[in-house]
């Protein structure tokens, strides 16, 4: 009886995990401090852009509940805040409705806008700066988004941002923490970003902070040529590739422990699901089509 319980409780156990895992992904901190690195990073870069008599224009892609904007209002103080024009964009209505409805809390702000917009959609922003953003931001999230939009979302990106001064910050962890998996992700690391933003001739300087996950952080510098968008596609696909042949590896070591009893269910799980992720992405770059997220 106590056996059966057991494996009762085992499997009510590993079924609440595959729930979590399939649902919609809840926002990570980089850390637990009061202020994350992300908040330190952006508020030292927009210490030093010149901006011009209008301000300093920043946009939060993929903004959330604005946690960036509440960050730098904690981190900076109200003379500098004063001259930051915030626009959050996001896919998600009820992130943009949940921030109009506090805009009175963003009063500190030069100017704080949020547009509704998918990142398959950024050349068309309706909210663009005359002159352009001198720095925009994609905190925690690039390993959510598809990799087919990459190569147009950072030439996008790269329209977008002033001429020639605007920067582009982007930060993310290079593994999620155990207890928070995602069936959407695929996670990438200081060389591979690095790596496929070179391959789409831009100019990045990394730094890889280690904290209970590793977070790689990488500044990219405005490109007068715009993105070679076939130059990433190549290089996503081929870092796709490796990492679809090394996690298949990893699963099949995972599957001998498993005919032994000893193996672990949810590593089988989540291994899966990156196959299956990597697969599907490799199938839409390589035939090129470009579906709706």
């Amino acid at each position: 009886m106590d056996s059966l319980d057991r494996l009762d409780r085992e499997n009510l156990a590993l079924g609440g995990f595959v729930k979590s895992y399939a649902s919609r992904p809840e926002a990570v901190r980089l850390d637990g401090s009061h202020t994350s690195i992300r908040e330190s990073a952006v508020a030292t870069l927009l210490s030093v852009i010149p901006g011009d008599r209008g301000g300093v224009h920043l946009m939060d892609v993929c903004c959330g509940e604005a946690a960036l904007a509440e960050g730098l209002m904690r981190s900076m103080d109200n003379t500098k805040i004063g001259q930051v024009h915030y626009l959050g964009v996001d896919q998600e209505r009820w992130y943009i409705n949940r921030n109009r409805s506090r805009r009175a809390s963003f009063a500190h702000f030069g100017g704080f806008e949020v547009e509704l917009c998918e990142v398959s959609g950024l050349s068309g922003l309706q909210h663009r700066p005359e002159g352009g953003f001198d720095l925009a931001v994609l905190c925690n999230t690039l390993h959510e988004i598809p990799p087919r939009f990459f190569p147009m979302m950072f030439d996008a990106l790269n329209s977008l941002l002033k001429v020639p001064s605007g920067l582009l910050y982007l930060i993310d962890m290079e593994t999620l923490p155990d207890d928070s998996p995602e069936s959407i992700a695929i996670m990438w690391n200081q060389e591979e970003v690095v790596g496929m933003l070179r391959a789409g001739g831009l100019t990045a300087a990394s730094t890889v902070h280690h904290k209970s996950v590793d977070v790689c952080s990488v500044v990219i510098e405005y490109s007068a040529s715009g993105v070679d968008q076939e130059g990433m596609k190549r290089k996503i696909v081929e870092i796709l590739s490796s990492k679809l042949h090394r996690v298949i590896e990893e699963r099949r070591g995972v599957e001998l422990d498993l005919e032994t009893r000893n193996g672990e269910y949810r590593k089988w799980v989540v291994l899966t699901g990156t196959i299956a992720r990597c697969a599907e992405e490799l199938d839409a770059l390589r035939l090129e089509r470009w579906p709706e997220v």
